[in-house]
């Protein structure tokens, strides 16, 4: 995607890691991530429109699936 999109590849960077500061925040435990996931996908076109982002057709689910994966490496280093 980075070469041959690079604009949709910044965002989907960007949207991905405004979802894992989110989860920073609010999950402390793997289970915690999971419970969210259904939450946070109908959320991020709301939570994107609010910071200036589009989704410009990426799917929200995909974007919130690789910001959990992202959080869930972070927790299970700390174990």
């Amino acid at each position: 995607m980075a070469m041959t999109d690079p604009d949709g590849y910044e965002r989907a960077i960007t949207l991905v890691g405004m979802v894992v500061n989110e989860l920073r925040q609010q999950c402390t435990d793997l289970e915690s991530v999971l419970e969210r996931r259904d939450e946070l996908i109908n959320a991020l076109p709301g939570l994107a429109d609010a910071k200036g982002l589009e989704l410009g057709g990426l799917p929200p689910d995909a974007v919130v699936d690789a910001a959990s994966a992202l959080r869930c490496r972070e927790l299970l280093a700390r174990a």
